[in-house]
C-alpha cells in the first residue's frame, strides 16, 4: 500500500473474530464492493449515532438516497430514528448490536 501513498492496514484479532482498519483514502475505492446499508453500519464503529447528512457525505449521495437507505436499516430493524425535523438521527438498535457483541470483543 506504501507505493499508492496510503498507509498500511491495521489488523486486530478477538475471539472469533477480526477486524481490519483500512487507510482513510482506501474507503472510496472500496466501496463500490460493499452494500451502502453495510457502509452506513461501517459508519457506527465511530460514531454512537449519525444523521443524514453524515450518509451523504460518507456516501457521495443525495439526500434522498441516504434517508432512503435509512429507511431500508430501520425496515429490518439494524437501526431506529431518534428525533424529528432537523434534529433527527439515527442509532443501532440493540437487537442489531447483540448479533456480533457476544463473541467479538470489539463490538
Amino acid at each position: 500500500m506504501k507505493e499508492g501513498g496510503l498507509s498500511d492496514a491495521i489488523f486486530e484479532e478477538g475471539g472469533l473474530c477480526f477486524k481490519v482498519t483500512l487507510p482513510i483514502g482506501a474507503k472510496r475505492a472500496s466501496s463500490a464492493a460493499v452494500s451502502p446499508e453495510d457502509q452506513i453500519m461501517a459508519l457506527f464503529d465511530t460514531r454512537a449515532e449519525i444523521r443524514s447528512a453524515d450518509v451523504c457525505e460518507q456516501l457521495d449521495v443525495s439526500k434522498a438516497t441516504a434517508v432512503s437507505i435509512l429507511t431500508k436499516l430501520m425496515k429490518s430493524d439494524r437501526v431506529k430514528r431518534v428525533g424529528k425535523g432537523p434534529k433527527t438521527h439515527y442509532v443501532v438498535t440493540e437487537s442489531s448490536a447483540r448479533d456480533f457483541s457476544s463473541f467479538c470483543p470489539f463490538l
